[in-house]
């Protein structure tokens, strides 16, 4: 607080297009404020059925926005990108397409609707990104290789591997049945 003036970090993790930001997550980065003062501004926030996640510092919050935003675009870009590579009308490409398909493709054009200077800024200036990405490089190697080289063993243990993270999960059981509810919401 310097005369009167109170900062706050605030990080909503939604983009403007939500229609209602009820159990949508709000980050809260502290910086020096009274709790009266925090308080009023998250009311709200909180009154309207948001999710208000505290997080520890500033690098708690660069370490998860690595994996939570800059991965996701990161990977959805690299997609599209793939696809235009191939020289393929995207319209033939989609004929072909099914659930994961379709949803995947929804994301990637989502993403590629954004500003790219925004974008950039999210991959480039986060540092935190960087192990992530090397992360990212080392585990297509080795899903690559693994499909390369014929070995079905090894990839059933890679899956086996990433399913066991994610069954942990309290959604994970529904994400099959999500995932038809997204792709037929998207397709009415």
């Amino acid at each position: 607080q310097k005369d009167g003036i109170y900062t706050l970090s605030l990080h909503p993790m939604f983009g403007p297009d939500a229609k209602t930001i009820k159990g949508k997550n709000v980050l809260v980065i502290p910086v020096s404020i009274k709790p009266e003062i925090l308080d009023f501004i998250l009311k709200p926030f909180k009154e309207s059925g948001a999710n208000i996640v505290f997080v520890k510092d500033a690098e708690t919050h660069d370490k998860f926005i690595a994996l939570t935003l800059a991965l996701p675009h990161f990977l959805n870009i690299v997609f599209g990108g793939l696809l235009s590579s191939l020289n393929i009308d995207i319209n033939q490409i989609k004929k072909f397409g099914g659930t994961t398909f379709t949803l995947q493709l929804l994301l990637a054009e989502a993403v590629l609707q954004s500003d790219p200077d925004l974008y950039a800024s999210i991959q480039v200036n986060n540092k935190l990104f960087d192990p992530v990405l090397e992360s990212l490089v080392e585990h297509v190697e080795r899903l690559r290789n693994t499909v390369l080289t014929g070995d079905k063993d090894a990839f059933i243990e890679f899956f086996e591997k990433a399913k066991n993270y994610l069954v942990k999960d309290p959604e994970f059981k529904d994400a099959y049945k999500k995932l038809y509810l997204a792709v037929e919401a998207f397709l009415d």
